[in-house]
């Protein structure tokens, strides 16, 4: 009887031990996720083609120095499911802009230049995380940030969604978008090799090298 009674209870510390871990991986696991996020409904869209931008990138400082250029480049346009992330650069003060949506700076405005596609982001977000990419600015600085993350940052305000990180059909691969820091600017790519003048800042969020 003593020794039944020893059985049940080593068998019972073992299952409250086993428990406990569980529980405690899964609150790890749970922390280091993506959760996905129930508040985005009045986030605005940047990329919907009838979004309505003020088309102003710069600062009042900023604006006294701007030159309007215009890129013999035309910007790509989205095809199917996914959205062309578009670069800019301003040469004036060496600033890069991106954005998913060609109707915002067109061919070229505020002084930025279009420079090209870098990669694509998808229309809708799929998957078992929260795959929206936001974009905010430092109006202060004239700068602009993209994250996979809601962040709270001082000097920065959220602007909207540019697109979504997604698994796309067969064939299509994921890739890293990398971040790179220079001073007041940040630079993103598929490479995971910083431009000259830049560092390697890691992965921002990840979009394809193809359009789908």
């Amino acid at each position: 009887m003593k020794k039944i009674f020893y059985t049940f209870l080593i068998l019972t510390t073992v299952v409250s031990a086993c428990k406990k871990e569980s529980s405690n991986v899964e609150n790890e696991t749970n922390s280091n996720a993506i959760s996905v996020s129930n508040g985005d409904a009045n986030v605005p869209k940047l990329f919907d083609p009838n979004f309505k931008f003020h088309n102003d990138t710069a600062n009042a400082e900023t604006k006294s120095k701007r030159i309007l250029t215009v890129s013999a480049l035309q910007p790509e346009q989205p095809q199917g499911s996914s959205l062309p992330i578009l670069q800019y650069f301003r040469r004036s003060d060496g600033k890069h802009f991106y954005t998913t949506n060609p109707n915002e700076l067109g061919a070229g405005a505020n002084g930025f230049e279009y420079e090209g596609t870098v990669g694509y982001l998808g229309r809708l977000g799929i998957g078992p995380v929260n795959s929206a990419v936001y974009r905010y600015v430092n109006v202060q600085d004239d700068l602009h940030y993209y994250s996979m993350n809601k962040i709270d940052r001082p000097k920065y305000t959220l602007e909207g969604i540019i697109g979504y990180a997604v698994f796309p059909p067969a064939g299509i691969s994921p890739q890293p978008m990398y971040e790179y820091y220079a001073h007041l600017d940040y630079v993103y790519g598929l490479n995971q090799q910083a431009p000259p003048g830049y560092e390697l800042n890691g992965v921002a969020f990840y979009a394809t090298r193809y359009a789908f």
